[in-house]
């Protein structure tokens, strides 16, 4: 709990959330306090230490985000059925993965092996179960991501989304986070493959491949390979985003990215704009005259 001058009556138009974390202090009459969800123990000299959650709030990139809220707007989408959201590392930071059931899929009950899910499955057992990777669901997904872009602030957007035939449940009918967690770190570490490895042919085409080997950390990609596919992600392509905008100021948006989403259509993008702005400059010229 926390209490003192900086803490807030309570959250705006919201009397449920309140009711859930705001109340009042006992040792200080008419004096709020808030129930912050922190886990924290104290050491020796008397200091707290941070020690996680008690809920599956999640700190990502300075902002506090709720798995919930996420899944709700994942929810709302025409395509899904369930929704789930976990964090996880890679490398030096967090990012969240969602999972998802689409519609018109069978439904399979995954169930781990113990009470409280404790002990998952293994992966393997997870993935010839409910793993789907077809063509056609890879365009599902990333109609997915590209509705979830217009609903949410860029920093709640999932890095990657994943098709699976059921969401696996613990003995007790919860969903197992856990094991969750664990398909995600697998698809981290097996993240695709090399790509179809043609090269770029003009110099959009190499200049936006550098920018992707940049951001990407890897160079075994050709102009005709997905983003999403090679390992790409929306918090990726946001920075590909803030790199382009610099070499191509006014050029393109993020909503462009998610529609051109190989090197070879969007560098045909760019090279259409700058003909449009060549023209418009031409037509202005000839005004002028």
């Amino acid at each position: 709990w926390l209490a003192g001058a900086g803490v807030a009556r309570g959250y705006l138009g919201d009397t449920a959330r309140t009711a859930e974390r705001f109340g009042e202090d006992s040792q200080r009459p008419g004096e709020r306090i808030f129930r912050t969800g922190d886990l924290v123990r104290r050491d020796r000299e008397g200091r707290l230490r941070y020690a996680g959650r008690r809920d599956e709030q999640i700190k990502l990139r300075g902002y506090r985000v709720e798995p919930g809220e996420l899944e709700a707007a994942l929810g709302t989408d025409p395509e899904v059925m369930t929704a789930a959201v976990v964090a996880v590392r890679d490398g030096e930071r967090t990012e969240l993965h969602g999972f998802v059931t689409l519609r018109g899929e069978r439904q399979v009950t995954s169930v781990s092996g113990s009470e409280e899910g404790t002990k998952a499955v293994s992966l393997g057992a997870v993935e010839s179960t409910n793993a789907v990777d077809s063509e056609r669901e890879a365009l599902r997904l990333a109609g997915i991501r590209e509705r979830l872009a217009a609903l949410l602030p860029t920093y709640m957007l999932p890095a990657r989304v994943h098709s699976l035939t059921a969401l696996p449940l613990t003995r007790t009918g919860k969903i197992d986070r856990r094991q969750l967690r664990q398909h995600a770190q697998e698809a981290l570490i097996s993240r695709a493959p090399a790509g179809s490895g043609v090269p770029p042919r003009t110099e959009a085409e190499r200049a936006v491949w550098q920018i992707w080997a940049d951001v990407l950390g890897r160079d075994d990609f050709g102009v005709t390979d997905d983003f999403f596919a090679i390992g790409g992600d929306s918090h990726r392509l946001i920075r590909i985003h803030s790199l382009l905008g610099k070499a191509y100021p006014g050029r393109s948006t993020v909503q462009d990215l998610f529609d051109y989403r190989t090197i070879e259509a969007f560098a045909a993008k760019l090279t259409q704009a700058d003909q449009q702005q060549e023209e418009t400059a031409t037509t202005l010229r000839e005004i002028e005259f």
